[in-house]
């Protein structure tokens, strides 16, 4: 259980009476400002009336806009601290991939080379498949790394390219909210949409938010079918490089 502290409580407290303040008084202005129209033009009163209430019917009470606030900054937080353990991942992946090529096959055209494991077909390191013609599964030693491990670290590199572009795209609708926040006057509409937009935030997102929000996931969840990939990236086992050094293989 989390304790909160007093000084947490009271100033949400505090926070919740001031809004309801805000509210109340909004609401005697408008009625103060709708029986002085009245006097003076009983149908202008009607319309000041209506437009009046229609302001208040389609802006978000300063608590609500104290929530989404507060929500927009710790998804601006989280988006920040994705990014990084994305790029840190990236760095990890990058490298497994250099110490595959290294441990490759070189073809006699310069191009890095994989056999399956099961030893029936050679890709390069595009993936692309090359016929017997090409070359002989068999030139292939197996002690290097194989197609299946090949693959597998470049399907890992790309997932991690996706998320990272979709971190960037979330972090530039974050500050386009950022800039709308500002300019004051947030409709109801307005309001929902920036919920959907939090709510819907990349898992890498939801694993830094705190708790308490909506969206927040633990690191074992993926609920958007996303990569869910462990704080450290672990890299495709690579078979031992001191073999092909001694034996002097490409």
């Amino acid at each position: 259980m989390t304790i909160v502290p007093d000084f947490v409580i009271a100033a949400r407290i505090d926070a919740h009476h001031r809004a309801q303040q805000l509210e109340f008084e909004a609401a005697k202005r408008v009625e103060e400002r709708v029986s002085k129209a009245k006097d003076a033009d009983a149908e202008a009163a009607e319309e000041i009336g209506n437009l009046l209430t229609l302001t208040l019917v389609r802006g978000i009470t300063p608590l609500e806009r104290l929530r989404l606030e507060t929500r927009l900054a710790d998804h601006q937080s989280a988006v920040i601290r994705a990014l990084q353990e994305n790029q840190d991942k990236l760095d990890a992946s990058e490298l497994a991939l250099d110490a595959l090529r290294e441990q490759a096959y070189v073809h006699k055209d310069g191009r890095r080379i994989f056999k399956s494991q099961d030893g029936e077909w050679v890709i390069d390191e595009t993936g692309l498949r090359l016929s017997p013609l090409e070359i002989d599964p068999d030139q292939i030693e197996d002690f290097r790394p194989s197609a299946e491990t090949w693959l597998d670290a470049l399907d890992a590199h790309r997932d991690l390219q996706e998320e990272r572009d979709a971190l960037i795209e979330y972090q530039t609708d974050l500050d386009e909210a950022e800039v709308l926040m500002r300019r004051g006057g947030l409709t109801e509409a307005e309001a929902s949409e920036l919920d959907d937009l939090l709510q819907g935030a990349p898992t890498a997102v939801r694993r830094h938010l705190p708790k308490s929000d909506p969206a927040a996931v633990s690191e074992a969840t993926n609920e958007d079918g996303g990569p869910s990939f462990p704080a450290t990236f672990n890299a495709p086992e690579i078979p031992d490089a001191t073999f092909g050094a001694k034996t002097g293989l490409n």
